[in-house]
């Protein structure tokens, strides 16, 4: 094994999981968090943790799925390809599944007659789409990390 494919598994995984860890910590400790608060204010500091991550989850999927683009190409292991889907999968599933949702709470944000109730319901699906976003990254570096162990 060569160092440049070790460090690419390395950072494979690392950020396959830090990315999932990431995804995680916004649906079950800061969306819940944010939901503490008054409505207005509660929508705006969704939609300011919503802005983080979308500037951070993307290019963090395309180092990932980059990492692993290169330890298929070394290897010729077709395992990594499904890797690279499971981790950059998230963005397209974003864009198509999640939008909705982020685009309703997000439009409700400094909203001083934002609806409590709906905030909430929109915020706790959110969280459950959201989750998607955790486990496929998640199982992808879980995978590329096995793949890389049983060589």
């Amino acid at each position: 094994m060569t160092n440049q494919l070790l460090t690419a598994q390395m950072l494979g995984i690392t950020t396959s999981l830090f990315l999932s860890g990431s995804a995680f910590t916004y649906t079950f400790a800061a969306a819940p968090a944010c939901l503490l608060a008054p409505p207005a204010l509660a929508a705006s500091q969704w939609k300011h943790l919503y802005l983080r991550g979308r500037s951070m989850s993307p290019p963090l999927a395309v180092l990932s799925s980059s990492a692993w683009a290169y330890c298929a190409y070394t290897t010729g292991e077709s395992v990594y390809y499904w890797v690279i889907g499971l981790v950059v999968g998230i963005v397209p599933y974003t864009l198509a599944v999640m939008m909705p949702t982020n685009q309703a709470i997000g439009g409700m944000a400094g909203k001083k007659d934002a609806d409590g109730a709906l905030l909430q319901k929109l915020v706790k699906k959110w969280e459950w789409l959201n989750a998607v976003r955790f486990i496929t990254p998640a199982l992808g570096g879980a995978i590329g990390l096995w793949t890389a162990l049983s060589k």
